[in-house]
């Protein structure tokens, strides 16, 4: 059985299928304890055995909302720890959410992590580093053409948004 709660409250982006129970998280008068409050209750109707949110501000809110209830965690670094929360692509809830996370190393709580680097893996302590996950690259590098052989054309060779994190 899976179960989805939604923070947001905004229609959904996605086509979610009829077999999986959403919980749509709201807010109230104070906005962050209620969130983490309904999301508590969410987590106790689910009986899910194990979390996986998504962003640092989430799992921050899914930590606290699930502490004491005996839930694992699974959680993700999807970006590049090694670049500033100060970089202008970070808004204001996500540098608290980053802040709060790798600083006070509340990572250390999930039972399993997930990177997609081992740039980004090899950012964390060792306890972390092994209970991590490395997410495969699918791409096929044996099928890559050499690089810089022969007259170069003038071609696109990547794509992404203006960013620090991407290289860009």
């Amino acid at each position: 059985e899976v179960s989805l709660a939604i923070l947001r409250e905004r229609n959904k982006s996605y086509a979610i299928s009829d077999k999986v129970k959403v919980y749509r998280i709201k807010s109230g008068r104070f906005k962050i304890l209620s969130r983490i409050a309904n999301l508590r209750r969410a987590i106790k109707d689910s009986g899910a055995g194990t979390l996986i949110p998504f962003l640092p501000l989430i799992s921050l809110y899914t930590i606290i909302a699930a502490t004491g209830l005996g839930r694992k965690y699974i959680m993700s670094e999807r970006g590049d720890p090694n670049i500033s929360i100060f970089a202008k692509n970070f808004s204001m809830k996500d540098r608290v959410g980053v802040l709060l996370m790798r600083r006070l190393q509340l990572y250390r709580v999930a039972h399993r992590m997930v990177f997609q680097t081992t740039d980004a893996r090899d950012y964390y302590c060792r306890s972390i580093r092994e209970k991590s996950v490395m997410i495969p690259n699918p791409l096929d590098c044996s099928r890559l053409p050499v690089c810089c052989e022969g007259e170069r054309g003038k071609q696109i060779i990547a794509a992404g948004r203006f960013s620090e994190e991407k290289n860009f």
